[in-house]
């Protein structure tokens, strides 16, 4: 058009994912392996963390006298979860030292 430029500003930022589900120790943290300035507890038998969808997520629980858990979540699942804003959801179970 008459050689004119458009340009527009662009703003990117990354989605955010939500992880929930229950898990049988009170008071455990969850955190995101890597980042632990993302981290929750079990609280009434359930959690819920959110986590940037920008990589592959490794979720922690860990608690004294528990074995830790560790469980992924795929960036593709985490970006599904953030743009259909339902939450991924996983149940744990941990085990006495």
């Amino acid at each position: 058009l008459n050689n004119v430029s458009t340009y527009k500003d662009i703003t990117l930022s990354s989605a955010i994912a939500v992880i929930t589900g229950t898990c049988n120790v009170e008071g455990a943290k969850v955190y995101l392996e890597g980042n632990p300035d993302i981290y929750t507890y079990v609280v009434d038998g359930s959690y819920s963390l959110s986590v940037p969808t920008t990589s592959n997520a490794y979720i922690v629980f860990e608690c004294d006298g528990y074995k830790n858990v560790r469980f992924g979540v795929g960036v593709a699942a985490l970006i599904q979860s953030a743009s259909s804003n339902t939450p991924y959801t996983r149940n744990i179970t941990m085990e006495a030292n």
